[in-house]
């Protein structure tokens, strides 16, 4: 069968590269550490499980809730619009440099409106 090259994937590859050189690395570390260092300080205030420890993340935290099944949380957070996963029983967020810290606020009241934490 025919086909054509993907050009609309290689147009949006090129500028999703082109904005994260103008952002540039060092800054888009630096604010992915500050939103897991958010939500790690928020989930485990409510008594949360958090990994990985700060020096081994590689922009993920996983959570277990203090209470509850972590399943029924994935799937109450996942139909209010949060993505995350489940993975190995655990709870897993991956934010990004374009995500807001009022973000992070919300997942976090989120959490402890399912605990009652």
């Amino acid at each position: 069968e025919e086909g054509s090259h993907a050009y609309t994937g290689l147009y949006a590859l090129g500028a999703a590269l082109e904005l994260l050189h103008e952002v540039g690395a060092p800054t888009i570390e630096a604010r992915i550490r500050e939103l897991l260092a958010a939500l790690d300080e928020g989930l485990r205030a409510q008594g949360c499980e958090t990994g990985p420890a700060p020096e081994h993340r590689a922009g993920i935290l996983t959570f277990l809730p203090r209470s509850g099944d972590p399943r029924a949380l994935y799937g109450w957070l996942s139909e209010r619009g949060v993505s995350l996963s489940l993975r190995r029983g655990r709870l897993r967020l991956s934010p990004h440099f374009y995500n807001r810290p009022e973000e992070m606020e919300r997942l976090l009241r989120m959490v402890r409106d399912f605990t009652g934490a």
